[in-house]
């Protein structure tokens, strides 16, 4: 039977929280059981024991309370972007990246997005994006701006 996370630990997680340290925890439990990476070198690299890990992976702590560093050992052994890790730990929102709420800001961008010349093909209609799960505009409007930074750098 799995011990029940402790209540102030609870009450901080939220429903988005939840998924994101599913996926994360998914993806662990993945690698370690595809042979990607041993259970105990994946703590020892992380700087953590086996015994906290397992309590991370059930859910009886929480990913956003981990170091950066031992994220980014994380990451390594995982074979995936540290920001893809620390996003979801909980160390990292969407939000971060904006300087007002991501939601405003997928809202905002939507103009910018549509009149665009090489993504405006790719840009669902206004009612389709409003309607539009929020996780979906705010990964659009990321790689949106990952892309025009990238043409500013090669320009």
């Amino acid at each position: 039977m799995q011990k029940q996370p402790k209540m102030k630990e609870v009450k901080e997680q939220t429903l988005a929280d939840q998924a994101r340290f599913a996926e994360l925890n998914a993806t662990i439990r993945k690698a370690v059981a595809d042979g990607q990476v041993g259970f105990g070198n994946l703590c020892a690299d992380m700087g953590v024991a086996p015994a906290y890990l397992r309590s991370l992976l059930h859910g009886t702590r929480m990913w956003s309370g981990i170091k950066p560093n031992a994220l980014r050992a994380l990451a390594r052994a995982l074979n995936k972007p540290a920001m893809w890790v620390m996003v979801r730990a909980g160390r990292v929102t969407v939000e971060d990246f904006f300087t007002g709420s991501a939601q405003q800001a997928a809202g905002d961008i939507y103009e910018q997005i549509v009149s665009h010349p090489e993504v405006a093909a790719y840009v669902p209609d206004r009612a389709t994006w409003d309607a539009s799960p929020e996780p979906m505009r705010q990964a659009f409007v990321l790689l949106f701006n990952a892309g025009v930074n990238a043409q500013r750098l090669a320009a």
